[in-house]
């Protein structure tokens, strides 16, 4: 309950972003959860998150991330390769090289071969 009473109290904004240059527009600012409330009977606890994360995660607006796993990678291209592989739906996603070095951010300016060779050793 202790920890639930601290996170009630966590405050986030979730900010959009048209493009790289415009300034943010915040989207949504406020407590992940708005109420807890606890039977003594049964014990059992009825938790209000807030709708508008509760929408974005379920319309996949919103990924999670688990951050312990992308803080041991190493390397940009591994951590941006983590983040979009776990934005996908499907377990098992295919995609082209010069697409995914395009979504990674990635320079496409190299011949196919040296991008194959980075994202190899990037995902390692």
């Amino acid at each position: 309950m202790k920890s639930l009473r601290r996170l009630s109290k966590a405050h986030i904004t979730i900010e959009k972003r048209i493009s790289r240059s415009n300034d943010a527009q915040a989207e949504m600012d406020g407590c992940i959860i708005n109420s807890i409330t606890k039977n003594k009977d049964s014990k059992k606890m009825v938790l209000e998150l807030n709708p508008y994360l509760l929408s974005s995660f379920r319309n996949w607006l919103i990924t999670p991330i688990d951050i312990r796993v992308r803080s041991e990678l190493r390397g940009d291209i591994s951590k941006a390769l983590y983040r979009f592989y776990e934005g996908q739906r499907l377990n098992c996603y295919t995609i082209s090289i010069m697409k995914l070095s395009n979504v990674i951010n990635m320079c496409c300016d190299g011949k196919i071969f040296c991008l194959r060779e980075k994202n190899q050793a990037g995902y390692a």
